[in-house]
């Protein structure tokens, strides 16, 4: 089984977890940020973590979402595009 652990688990404010069929998902935030995850089984999201927990992003918007699976860099490209306004001048 993969396992994969980045950042630190000390002084979080909050501690997001998804577990389910010996896959495990611990995503550790402190102000809104990630600074710490770790991941058993399926390790996919480690990189989107990773980049988001660097660029000290404000994750807070994706709530649970964040530990699901299937969420990926997909979705913050969805979330990044929706949040560009759309001109009606042409």
């Amino acid at each position: 089984m993969p396992i994969v652990a980045i950042g630190t688990t000390e002084a979080p404010d909050e501690i997001l977890r998804w577990q389910y069929n010996g896959a495990v998902r611990s995503v550790y935030l402190r102000g809104g940020t990630i600074i710490g995850a770790q991941l058993a089984g399926d390790i996919h999201a480690v990189g989107v973590y990773r980049s988001l927990m660097l660029q000290r992003a404000d994750v807070s918007a994706y709530g649970s979402r964040l530990v699901e699976p299937g969420f990926g860099v997909g979705d913050i490209t969805w979330d990044a595009l929706r949040a560009v306004p759309v001109s009606t001048n042409q």
